[in-house]
């Protein structure tokens, strides 16, 4: 207030005219200036900044818009990393977003029908059993590519995956093969393929990288067809009577060739199942019974071909006739993780749980927590009057069945036609 008065008494002396513009300016200034240093003995910083505001909206205006013409320049001479490669992506709100290495947006797409999620791990790129999305460097050039299940005329397309350029351009767009008939019955009308999973695969560095796709229908058929990864055009396909649920790479045998490990549900045969396939040839159909094969395709040549059986749970309570492939884990050692769900209309059931070496043997038979839960209410109820302990778990495990390529057995086995020539 005193500088203020100094002020005052300095335009009297006739530092400025009287009654002039410039007077009227000045006498704003030290209204503004003596407002403001009264308010600063009497309120905190965002009252004195309200106060202000308040008092003085045109000068308020002033200093904002200056603030934000600051920020602007300061965004506009951000440089960016330069980085085009695409590291990770997100799917929020029906947009997709991907992103490089540095967090930078390098585009964005409408993802229709698609739910939050994310392609950083592999969990978080599904949404239940189902893969949505990879940011993977699928052909080897160094540059990764965006796959996606596909979105045309504002729906989800179910059987098409589309594959972008790091640019966000569209590749290519892959569809899956036309059905084929099981036996005697033509189904293949009712049959509409629904992408459930996709994975890039290299067998060993001597080799190209190649994509892979599985896909179910509403019937009991499955897929896992190869898609060239240049142009989405369908290389080879694997024919399975049964659901396929899952899909990863495995070095069975550890001889340094990768392989695909698939497993789900046989249908013909009722059982869980995995099997393990070399991916340079995975066409065929896979084990079935002699009245569902398919008709016009050639018998495939896996390595390995597991039936895992029912337990007595999923014998006497199961409201369908079969057990399923529920999870498959690489654990330390070289060793499988099998976990098989014996009541596929109870997901908090349990299962058992087989553990398999890289030879394909099982080597251990347990459960989970729920499964013996499960056990212990249906003793309970009079239900079941089996008891959970080594002879249980011993003729499960006496109970897995290996395809030879002709049969199933009880010895561990690989294919007999694995690698070699199919019988005419």
């Amino acid at each position: 207030r005193e500088l203020a008065h100094a002020m005052l008494r300095k335009r009297s002396r006739g530092l400025l005219p009287s009654k002039s513009l410039e007077e009227k300016r000045f006498e704003s200034l030290v209204k503004t200036y003596t407002d403001v240093a009264v308010a600063s003995r009497r309120s905190v910083l965002p009252q004195r900044l309200f106060y202000f505001v308040q008092a003085h909206p045109v000068a308020s205006a002033a200093v904002m818009f200056a603030m934000a013409a600051i920020l602007s320049v300061t965004f506009l001479f951000y440089e960016k990393s330069g980085d085009v490669n695409p590291a990770y992506a997100l799917v929020e709100n029906y947009q997709l977003r991907v992103y490089n290495q540095d967090g930078e947006l390098l585009w964005s797409k409408p993802a229709l029908g698609i739910p939050d999620l994310s392609s950083a791990t592999w969990t978080s790129s599904r949404s239940g059993s189902r893969r949505y999305l990879m940011v993977e460097d699928i052909d080897g050039n160094g540059q990764k590519e965006v796959l996606v299940l596909y979105v045309s005329d504002r729906k989800l397309d179910n059987d098409t995956l589309a594959c972008y350029n790091y640019d966000g351009t569209l590749r290519w767009k892959g569809e899956l093969p036309e059905p084929v008939v099981y036996g005697d019955k033509d189904q293949t009308r009712f049959i509409n393929w629904e992408l459930r999973d996709f994975i890039s695969v290299r067998k060993n560095e001597n080799h190209r990288k190649q994509l892979f796709v599985i896909a179910t229908s509403r019937l009991n058929p499955s897929i896992l067809s190869e898609l060239d990864p240049s142009d989405g055009t369908l290389l080879q396909t694997y024919w399975h009577n049964g659901h396929i649920n899952h899909i990863l790479p495995f070095d069975a045998n550890s001889d340094g060739n990768m392989d695909l490990l698939i497993g789900g549900i046989n249908n013909p045969y009722e059982n869980a199942f995995i099997s393990v396939l070399d991916p340079l040839n995975i066409s065929g159909y896979g084990p079935t019974k002699q009245e569902d094969i398919p008709r016009n395709v050639r018998k495939a040549q896996e390595k390995f071909y597991i039936l895992f059986p029912k337990s007595s749970v999923s014998e006497i309570w199961n409201t369908v006739r079969y057990n399923s492939t529920a999870l498959i884990e690489i654990t330390s050692g070289k060793t499988l993780s099998v976990h098989v769900n014996e009541l596929l209309d109870r997901v908090d059931s349990g299962g058992v749980i087989y553990v398999i070496d890289d030879s394909m043997r099982v080597i251990n038979v347990t459960h989970n927590a729920p499964f013996r839960a499960t056990h212990r209410r249906l003793v309970d109820e009079g239900i079941l009057n089996d008891t959970l302990d080594a002879n249980y778990w011993n003729n499960l495990k006496n109970s897995v069945r290996y395809w030879d390529g002709e049969r199933f057995v009880n010895e561990p086995v690989m294919n007999r036609w694995y690698g070699g020539r199919l019988p005419s």
